[in-house]
């Protein structure tokens, strides 16, 4: 493949690393395509090969093969509580007052089985490191709170929880979520 895109002048090939004149033929590439000219004729023959959507196609079949959003289990419940207690998550919860585990053992078992509410599961090389929780608030309504654990936040997943999570709830017949969002959570505002 790079062989190709570089006979189509798409592409530059540098060599095998492994070699002592990679450096140098790396350098002279990057002097060559600095140019303007150099790099506006890449460019073109660059929209000839492709539809300009290579990058992000890559991009979602990565993120789809890495994420996957679940139904939760009961087996599911040590994750979620670890997601929503052992950080500060809870501290924008709109009842930030933690409860014993047993009691959330037996809030969690509850809502598996409320009908009126879907616990989903975001497993990221199929480890839980988010979940999603959609309340029915009205008929076609639902809200919408989104935990990430502490060493997943900042690599995008609550996003992809949200596209994924509205995805399945469109597929449920919900034409509408909400979210209340703490005052202080600017990350999620």
């Amino acid at each position: 493949v790079a062989h190709a895109l570089e006979q189509a002048g798409t592409a530059f090939g540098a060599g095998d690393v492994r070699h002592a004149s990679w450096m140098d033929t790396l350098a002279a590439g990057i002097a060559h395509f600095a140019s303007r000219k150099n790099s506006g004729d890449m460019r073109k023959k660059c929209l000839q090969v492709c539809a300009g959507r290579g990058v992000t196609r890559v991009a979602d079949i990565i993120e789809e093969a890495t994420n996957s959003l679940r139904p939760a289990r009961l087996q599911d419940a040590d994750a979620t509580w670890y997601m929503r207690y052992s950080g500060d998550a809870s501290n924008y919860f709109k009842n930030p007052s933690k409860p014993s585990y047993d009691d959330h053992l037996r809030w969690f078992a509850s809502a598996l089985r409320d009908r009126q509410r879907t616990l989903l599961i975001l497993d990221r090389f199929t480890k839980p490191c988010a979940h999603t929780r959609l309340d029915r608030v009205a008929d076609g309504v639902a809200e919408i709170s989104i935990v990430v654990s502490s060493e997943a936040r900042g690599l995008g997943l609550a996003a992809y929880a949200l596209k994924s999570t509205a995805e399945r709830a469109a597929d449920a017949g919900l034409r509408s979520l909400e979210a209340i969002v703490h005052k202080d959570n600017a990350l999620s505002c």
